[in-house]
C-alpha cells in the first residue's frame, strides 16, 4: 500500500466535482466536539473515532452535528479509517445519492 499522503493525494485527484475530502492522522487522539463522547471505548477505538470525526469536519469545513455519522441536511458522506490513514468524503445530496 502506498504511504498515507500519496494515497490521499491519489484519492483527491479522482474525486468528482462537488466531493470534498478531509484527512487526519490516526496515530494521534483528536479533540471531540460536543456530544461526540464514546464512553467505555478502548484507546485504539477512541483514536479511530476521533480521527474519523476530525476528517469529517475537515471535509465539511464546519463542526459535526452528532457522534453518529449523520451528515448535515443536504449532505452525504463516508468515513473510513485504518491504522495508517483516516479519510472522510462529503458531497451535496442533490449531486450524489450516497457512497454505499
Amino acid at each position: 500500500m502506498p504511504d498515507a499522503a500519496a494515497f490521499a493525494a491519489a484519492l483527491r485527484a479522482i474525486l468528482p466535482p462537488g466531493v470534498s475530502m478531509g484527512q487526519a492522522d490516526p496515530k494521534r487522539l483528536h479533540p471531540l466536539a460536543a456530544g461526540e463522547a464514546l464512553p467505555g471505548a478502548v484507546p485504539a477505538r477512541l483514536a479511530q473515532f476521533s480521527t474519523g470525526r476530525t476528517a469529517a469536519r475537515l471535509a465539511l469545513q464546519h463542526p459535526g452535528q452528532d457522534r453518529a455519522p449523520v451528515w448535515p441536511a443536504g449532505s452525504v458522506g463516508s468515513i473510513s479509517h485504518c491504522v495508517r490513514l483516516c479519510l472522510a468524503v462529503v458531497a451535496k445530496k442533490m449531486v450524489f445519492r450516497d457512497f454505499a
